[in-house]
């Protein structure tokens, strides 16, 4: 029970919360009552599928966590206009349409010397985001990339390959000083 009037906002967001419960049509209708015509939701909600099920992982906090064709049953049977979202997060984060990939920016990523395309789909989404409204939404058509570079995971990269660029550095002047060492003696033969 939001502690709102009726038709009193004219945004809700609820980011990481519908996985915490199973009342999901109760939580819609509430979100639905507090909205004012024409309001928007945007909500969020991992993928059992790439965010459980293929990593076999289970958090515990989460009671019931949704299929991407869930979540859409759910957000259509609420809200006559929705768009999706998929949200794939590493050092950086990268939000995209889900069925706007030819207008889509195409991240790439790597793996080791691999080169992997980074699209976000359906597939290779662990988040989805929908928005969701009566009212027409947007022709969205962007991507949103995010990187925070004093993220703790990217300082630690950043630190532990700058310390073995200069272990690297350290090593090869040993070496080099070692080969001219070794040619001296040769030389003295």
């Amino acid at each position: 029970a939001i502690p709102l009037p009726d038709a009193s906002v004219d945004v809700v967001v609820s980011f990481e919360t519908i996985e915490h419960h199973t009342e999901h049509e109760a939580m819609m209708r509430e979100i639905r009552r507090v909205l004012a015509p024409g309001g928007l939701l945007i909500i969020s909600s991992p993928d059992k599928r790439t965010y459980s099920d293929v990593p076999g992982y289970h958090n515990p906090y989460h009671v019931k966590e949704l299929y991407l064709d869930e979540l859409r049953t759910l957000m259509q049977a609420s809200f006559r206009n929705v768009a999706y979202f998929g949200q794939r997060v590493g050092i950086a984060s990268i939000v995209a349409p889900l069925d706007r990939v030819e207008a889509v920016q195409r991240p790439i990523a790597c793996e080791g010397d691999a080169i992997l395309d980074g699209a976000v789909t359906p597939g290779a989404a662990i988040y989805f985001l929908c928005l969701c409204s009566d009212a027409q939404l947007p022709d969205v058509r962007w991507t949103s990339s995010f990187v925070d570079t004093v993220e703790d995971g990217l300082k630690e990269l950043v630190d532990a390959y700058g310390g073995q660029a200069a272990r690297g550095d350290d090593l090869a002047r040993q070496l080099e000083a070692e080969r001219v060492a070794r040619e001296d003696e040769i030389a003295l033969q």
